[in-house]
């Protein structure tokens, strides 16, 4: 698929370039050929109005004329009677060779084409009627002709080089673009795995613990309460995964709720922490808060209170006993703190990196069973939809400590 996405992407890029390039070039020698054009218009106007010199040099028809000695300024006037035959011969440090001007002028079409362009020769012309005779004025281009088959032939080239570089240039954007994309399928990819894993499990266990009660079909209920009772958990862990990813799917589609109202973040702290002493204590663990009170959050008070409980509850299970959690909440200028510190824990500065990606657990946390390795990534989800930062710090002496930080408002 990134293969295909990074050909589109070349093709597209290349398509817009070559586009681009030819219109630039197009413009380029269009608004040369109309200078020219123009140019030529010009001189033959005034070749019209020429008067006869001296000191003439020699002009030669012919093909190989020395574009030096005969630039755009060699000009000359004819002026013929109405079958065509050369009357005189009015030119600017010119020596027409009348033969060969009067050759050509048979070829022409003096009647009907009032102007046009002598390929053979390089010249253009203008024929004007007078009462007596016609005016025709010769204008030598074939330094203009030079010159725009230069351009033309620049201009390819330039254009080849340049639609080169940026083909090469595509190849390099492709994969810086495409890098997030690459990083995004190959997540999803491996959600998938993990999700597909953890389901597989429940679910085994449910058909084999079935297979179990259809073997004991006479059996009353009774006898086989141990087999429902598993059945019934692992529905209950499913649910809770399934609801957990939803949450995610949620969360990634920005369909959270959005229903943000003032609430005192000091008392979901405590509310949170009420339920989980008794949990400490059975453990072992000792369990000390300094909370400040009324603070007061923009948010959403039933996933400000899931993000408390997931952290308290992660540093429940990962603090051994006779270990200590301490939750401190307090107001830095016009943010709200509130750390979640554990003991007992240690999350390397690799780990740090992946653990808030999803089905992510340390070494650590596969020991504990229930856990999905999602919590965390919901909790950055919620934190995110609040403005709000997520910080970590951990070290093998001290334990872990998580920061949560978000934007206060008044009470």
């Amino acid at each position: 698929m990134i293969k295909k996405l990074r050909k589109k992407f070349i093709w597209i890029t290349m398509s817009c370039v070559t586009l681009i390039l030819i219109i630039v070039f197009g413009i380029l020698c269009f608004s040369n050929y109309h200078h020219m054009q123009q140019e030529i218009d010009d001189n033959l106007s005034r070749t019209l109005m020429m008067q006869q010199k001296e000191e003439i040099p020699k002009f030669e028809f012919n093909d190989h004329k020395d574009d030096k000695a005969f630039g755009m300024h060699n000009a000359f006037r004819v002026e013929t009677d109405f079958n065509g035959t050369i009357i005189s011969i009015h030119a600017m440090n010119l020596d027409v060779d009348q033969e060969s001007l009067q050759n050509i002028l048979s070829t022409m079409d003096i009647k009907d084409k009032q102007k046009g362009i002598l390929q053979s020769q390089s010249l253009a012309y203008q024929i004007k009627q007078t009462s007596s005779n016609y005016q025709i004025a010769f204008v030598d281009i074939s330094a203009n002709l030079k010159d725009m088959k230069n351009l033309i032939i620049t201009s390819m080239i330039v254009g080849t080089f340049a639609f080169l570089a940026f083909l090469l240039l595509s190849f390099i954007l492709s994969n810086w673009a495409l890098r997030p994309v690459q990083h995004a399928w190959d997540q999803q990819k491996q959600f998938v795995a993990d999700a597909s894993h953890e389901l597989k499990t429940p679910l085994t266990v449910i058909l084999a613990d079935s297979d179990i009660l259809l073997a004991h079909a006479n059996d009353t209920i009774n006898h086989q309460v141990k087999w429902i009772n598993s059945i019934q958990s692992e529905a209950q862990r499913m649910k809770k995964l399934v609801e957990s990813l939803l949450f995610l799917a949620k969360s990634d589609a920005n369909r959270l709720p959005v229903e943000f109202q003032n609430i005192n973040f000091s008392d979901i702290v405590w509310n949170c922490i009420l339920p989980f002493e008794s949990i400490a204590y059975e453990h072992g663990i000792h369990l000390h808060s300094e909370i400040e009170n009324d603070l007061y959050v923009s948010g959403n008070e039933a996933q400000l209170k899931q993000v408390m409980l997931i952290f308290l509850d992660n540093a429940c299970k990962y603090t051994p006993a006779k270990g200590k959690i301490s939750i401190h909440l307090k107001k830095n200028n016009e943010k709200l703190v509130c750390k979640i510190h554990n003991t007992g824990s240690y999350i390397s500065k690799e780990e740090q990196a992946h653990i808030f990606e999803r089905f992510y657990r340390c070494d650590k946390a596969r020991v504990h069973e229930g856990g999905y390795g999602l919590g965390l990534p919901i909790a950055k989800s919620i934190m995110d939809a609040h403005h709000g930062q997520i910080q970590v710090e951990s070290n093998e002496v001290e334990g872990c400590c998580f920061q949560l930080i978000l934007p206060l408002k008044n009470g």
